[in-house]
This record gives C-alpha cells, structure tokens and sequence, in this order.
C-alpha cells in the first residue's frame, strides 16, 4: 500500500512539471526601507504562484521564484508584485529553460 501511494505522488510531481516546466519566473524586489517588511513578507507568503521566496542581501532584498501556467498568467503576478505597497522596483526574468533542478538535501 505505501508503495503505490509513493508511485501516485512522485507520477503526480511529474506531471504538474511539465505543465508548468517553461513558466517559471524569478524577480527581486527592492522595497521601501519606511514600509514593513513584515507587510510585504506576509502578502507575498498568500501568492499561491510563489513557490520560493527569500530575504537575502542587497540592493533588492527579497527573492522569488514562482510557477505560472503561461505569458499571460506571469505578466499577471508580476503586475501583482509591481503594485504590492512597499515595493520601489521589481527586476523579473523569465526562465527559457532548466538547466538543473534538484531540490534534495544530501544528509553525509
């Protein structure tokens, strides 16, 4: 039984990326030292389409990477990005294609 539950999930991860493989985007938002960042933090936990997202040095403190269905539906979560309060500027790239994704930790 434990085995075909592993087999459904790991089928079903498959699945999901390669629908969303091309739709990947990665933004750095520079925001407002005199916002909250805990603001900002908070409706960018509530993006379903984010699926990673950091504070991490620099100019542009917060970090992310999301999953969009198509053009169209990225263009919608950066202009959601864009108009957050808080946030000055958003630098977006949008991936073209996957070089290496591996999200396992190796335990020594």
């Amino acid at each position: 039984m434990k085995k075909k539950f592993y087999f459904l999930k790991v089928k079903t991860e498959i699945v999901l990326d390669r629908i969303l493989e091309d739709n990947s985007i990665l933004s750095s938002l520079r925001v407002n030292s005199s916002y909250p960042l805990e603001d900002i933090k908070k409706k960018i936990e509530e993006m379903i389409k984010i699926k990673y997202a950091y504070i991490i040095t620099g100019e542009y403190p917060i970090f992310i990477m999301a999953k969009c269905l198509d053009h169209s539906d990225s263009m919608e979560l950066i202009e959601k990005l864009r108009n957050l309060p808080g946030v000055e500027e958003i630098k977006t790239q949008i991936v073209l294609d996957k070089i290496k994704e591996d999200p396992s930790v190796i335990i020594p």
